[in-house]
C-alpha cells in the first residue's frame, strides 16, 4: 500500500482516499455605498433633531422668563403713570378756582357761586381738606345763627343725607366699605368724652381721692421756683 505524506489526506477503513474537509467557499457580501451614507445621514440628523429639539427646551424658561419680566415691568409703569394721572386730575379737579361748581352753565345763584369761591380759597390756602372748602364755609356760616336755626339745618342736613344713602342703596351704589361717604361730618367727628362729676382743674381724682403732684402742691403754696424768683426780683415788695 503507498503511502502519501500529505496531510489533507487520510485513509479510511474500506482503502478509499478521501479528503480530511471540505473547503469552504468565501462569502462576500456587497453594499451599496450610497444607502450606507443614506443611513449615517439619517441618523445623524436625528441626533441633529434630538440635539436641537433640547437646547429649544432648555431655552424656553428663559425666553418665558425674560418676557414675563417685561411684562411686570410694563405693567408696573402703568400703573405708576395711572395713579400719577388719578393725582393731577384729582388737585386740578378740586384746587382750580374756576372749577365745575363755578360753571356759568349750571346757572348758581349768587349765593351760591360766593359760597364755592370761598370753599376753593380755602382748600387752595391749605386751611381744609380738597373738596371740604365750601362745606366749611356754610358750617361757619351756620354757627353764627342762632341755636333754634342751627338745630334745624342739622336736621335737615341729617334728612338729606339718609336721603341720598336710601337712593344710593335702591341704585345698587351702596357699599359696606363706602359707609364713611355717606355718614354726616357730625357723627364723623371725634366728641370729646366728657368726664362725669366736677373737674376739680388739679390733680386727678381716681378711687374716691384727689391726687396731686409736686408741681401743683408747689402752684398753690408759692414755693415753686417761679414764686421764688418773683419774690427775689421784687425784695421790697413785701416790706411795703
Amino acid at each position: 500500500m503507498a503511502t502519501f505524506s500529505d496531510p489533507s489526506y487520510e485513509y479510511n477503513d474500506d482503502g478509499f482516499i478521501a479528503s480530511s474537509s471540505a473547503k469552504m467557499p468565501d462569502v462576500v457580501v456587497f453594499s451599496d455605498p450610497r444607502q450606507t451614507r443614506s443611513d449615517s445621514n439619517q441618523s445623524s440628523r436625528a441626533q441633529k433633531k434630538a440635539f436641537m429639539a433640547i437646547a429649544n427646551v432648555t431655552s424656553i424658561p428663559a425666553a418665558d422668563v425674560s418676557h414675563q419680566n417685561e411684562d411686570d415691568k410694563h405693567n408696573d409703569d402703568e400703573d405708576t403713570s395711572n395713579a400719577q394721572n388719578d393725582a393731577l386730575l384729582h388737585r386740578l379737579v378740586h384746587t382750580k378756582l374756576l372749577s365745575g361748581s363755578l360753571n356759568p352753565e349750571l346757572n348758581l345763584t349768587h349765593a351760591q357761586r360766593e359760597k364755592a369761591l370761598s370753599g376753593r380759597v380755602l382748600e387752595v390756602a391749605g386751611k381744609t381738606r380738597l373738596g371740604k372748602g365750601e362745606v366749611a364755609v356754610r358750617a361757619a356760616e351756620r354757627n353764627k345763627a342762632s341755636k333754634r336755626v342751627r338745630e334745624g339745618l342739622l336736621r335737615k342736613k341729617d334728612e338729606r343725607e339718609k336721603q341720598q344713602l336710601e337712593e344710593a342703596k335702591n341704585l345698587g351704589n351702596y357699599h359696606p366699605t363706602l359707609k364713611k361717604l355717606f355718614e354726616s361730618s357730625s357723627e364723623s367727628s371725634n366728641s370729646k368724652k366728657r368726664v362725669r362729676g366736677l373737674g376739680m382743674g388739679v390733680g386727678k381724682f381716681s378711687g374716691g381721692t384727689l391726687k396731686l403732684s409736686r408741681e401743683e402742691i408747689s402752684t398753690v403754696t408759692g414755693r415753686g421756683a417761679h414764686g421764688a424768683s418773683r419774690r427775689g426780683h421784687n425784695p421790697s415788695r413785701g416790706r411795703r
